[in-house]
């Protein structure tokens, strides 16, 4: 059965709600959901150049935070190669 899973982002000052989420399994379903959502950010050039200093907040179905991960900017070499 799934569960109902939140990617929020945060730099600490400001934060954008997800207010829909995605269905996943279980946490590490939704943790890999999050890892493509982050990398397809980075590959269309969506995240700022101070990306590195927010986080994707991932919440349960109750607004439980279960796992925080780093915002990882795209590497401007490779931005530029492409």
């Amino acid at each position: 059965m799934s569960e109902r899973f939140y990617f929020d982002l945060t730099n600490g000052l400001s934060t954008i709600r997800d207010e829909v989420g995605v269905s996943a399994i279980d946490l590490d379903d939704a943790i890999h959901q999050a890892g493509e959502a982050l990398a397809e950010m980075r590959e269309d050039n969506e995240l700022a150049n101070d990306a590195d200093q927010w986080m994707m907040i991932i919440r349960n179905a109750s607004g439980k935070t279960v796992r925080v991960l780093p915002v990882i900017p795209r590497d401007p070499a490779a931005a530029m190669a492409s």
